[in-house]
């Protein structure tokens, strides 16, 4: 999977190069905790949880000469 996207990112650099590109994303996360009894004894857990956190590249690439322009995005889960 890394290098797949490595190697997608590769080819489009050059893409990039020439485009008005934004980066945009969220960030969610939270604390997850829980408290069991196993054979009477308690025990808990605690963690920091993501809660759907993503990253993605919008663009805009000129093509042609009248002005027109082709608009891209991707996105991607950022656990």
């Amino acid at each position: 999977m890394k290098s797949t996207a490595f190697i997608l990112t590769a080819l489009l650099l050059p893409t990039l190069a020439y485009a008005e590109v934004k980066i945009y994303g969220e960030l969610k996360s939270g604390v997850e905790s829980s408290r069991t009894k196993i054979n009477g004894k308690p025990v808990s857990h605690t963690q920091i949880a993501d809660q759907g956190s993503f990253i993605g590249l919008r663009g805009s690439y000129p093509i042609g000469g009248n002005g027109s322009q082709m608009t891209w995005q991707w996105e991607h889960d950022a656990p």
